[in-house]
């Protein structure tokens, strides 16, 4: 969760506007399923009836995989930058720049990889719905004091 010695920067505007434009297109296809903001359930399942989609397309008929794996990614982690204390930045490494979660300080930071989780269940390397991924952080006890009092409580 946290990799060692790994720059944090902020968003850069060309993430952040990508990550916005491809969330668009999810939030648009979640709503033509008739899923909304307020119901954060459905959203995780609708998420994942994308995924489940992608998949059992053929490849011929399937959209693009970049753009869905950020866009779902981008949602599940503004669903958990919602209800924490987690913000959008930009982890740095040899292989280049990815968008990230963080939380807490420079010494007790804890880092979360949102879209790099959603990638893995597009080349089924993870089989675990996203519902099972976000429930997952929650109870995370490393991730734990980083959700707000009341979600927690509302949550149970």
């Amino acid at each position: 969760m946290n990799p060692p010695d790994v720059p944090i920067l902020d968003l850069t505007q060309e993430q952040e506007d990508a990550l916005n434009t491809s969330m668009e297109t999810i939030w648009h296809l979640l709503e033509m399923m008739g899923v909304t903001p307020e119901q954060p359930g459905d959203i995780l399942s609708g998420c994942e009836a994308l995924v489940q989609g992608w998949k059992a397309a053929s490849a011929h008929e399937r959209p693009d995989q970049g753009l869905l794996i950020q866009g779902l990614g981008g949602v599940v982690g503004c669903m958990i930058t919602s209800v924490s204390t987690f913000e959008w930045k930009n982890a740095v490494d040899e292989d280049g720049d990815t968008p990230c979660l963080v939380a807490g300080t420079d010494k007790d930071q804890v880092i979360l990889f949102p879209i790099d989780s959603v990638a893995k269940r597009f080349d089924s390397e993870v089989e675990k719905p996203l519902w099972q991924y976000f429930i997952g952080v929650v109870d995370d006890p490393n991730t734990r004091a980083c959700f707000k009092p009341e979600f927690l409580e509302s949550i149970g």
